[in-house]
């Protein structure tokens, strides 16, 4: 149980780390470039994301960026199949977060058992004579079980909330990507009317 903890704690402070990073490149990235595409430098553009080729937001941005000579739905396809690709990036060990969540409270209750088990054989060796030593053997397994709890409660809240950061992130990336596209097809825009 308590290496549970430590990896979950270990999970939670890189995840949050993580996503905070990935948010400040993305609105950086996305405003140099959206800057650069609306003044027609796309190769510039193009160029910022080149730089920043181990971004999420970076891989993102540049697939739309090097379909911006093809449609609108293509820019965005590409866009959408980018941040299908850089997802499992964003969510990260996460998955550990979930199993240890699921194994904390069973070791808890594997301690139960263990606790009941010895209190079982020390009341069928000793009968009732020695009521110390049983109730030692219940307060192994109630602590264990609390153990298991105490771990599982926060993991699964943390897990919840950097899930929710996850797809906010995406969220937020998305919004920009689209804002990207509309730059990027203006002109289209303007050659059709």
């Amino acid at each position: 149980i308590l290496i549970c903890s430590i990896i979950a704690f270990m999970i939670i402070i890189e995840r949050f780390i993580f996503l905070q990073k990935v948010k400040r490149e993305a609105y950086d990235l996305f405003t140099r470039t959206h800057a650069e595409i609306e003044s027609g430098n796309i190769e510039q553009a193009l160029q910022i994301c080149k730089t920043n080729k181990h971004s999420i937001p970076g891989n993102i941005l540049r697939a739309g960026i090097l379909n911006s000579k093809k449609s609108r739905e293509t820019i965005t396809e590409a866009i959408e199949d980018a941040g299908i690709r850089e997802l499992p990036r964003l969510e990260r060990f996460l998955h550990f977060l979930g199993t240890i969540n699921t194994i904390a409270p069973m070791l808890g209750l594997l301690g139960t058992v263990v606790g009941m088990i010895q209190s079982s054989d020390v009341l069928a060796k000793l009968g009732t004579s020695n009521p110390g030593q049983v109730i030692s053997g219940i307060a192994v397994a109630l602590l264990t079980t609390a153990f298991g709890l105490i771990v599982a409660i926060p993991t699964l809240i943390f897990y919840n909330y950097l899930i929710h950061k996850c797809q906010d992130t995406i969220n937020m990336i998305s919004k920009q990507s689209d804002e990207i596209v509309d730059v990027l097809t203006y002109d289209k825009k303007l050659e059709i009317s």
